[in-house]
């Protein structure tokens, strides 16, 4: 389900493996459906804004976290 979930976010966002991988929770705000890239491949910070569908499934991997 990680997997999925992450492949997912890189497919909706155009985030790049790296910047998926150093994603932190402290960098995404679901209730403003959106995340904030830090220092892409560019070396800038990059705002990404989540689709319904990909809140709801980051949504389920934080309960999974928290919550197991």
């Amino acid at each position: 389900p990680h997997l999925a979930a992450c492949v997912l976010f890189m497919s909706q966002t155009g985030a790049r493996v790296s910047e998926a991988a150093a994603l932190q929770w402290k960098d995404t705000d679901l209730a403003s459906r959106r995340v904030v890239l830090l220092k892409t491949k560019t070396s800038t910070n990059s705002e990404r804004f989540l689709t319904d569908d990909l809140v709801r499934r980051m949504a389920q991997q934080v309960e999974g976290v928290f919550h197991p």
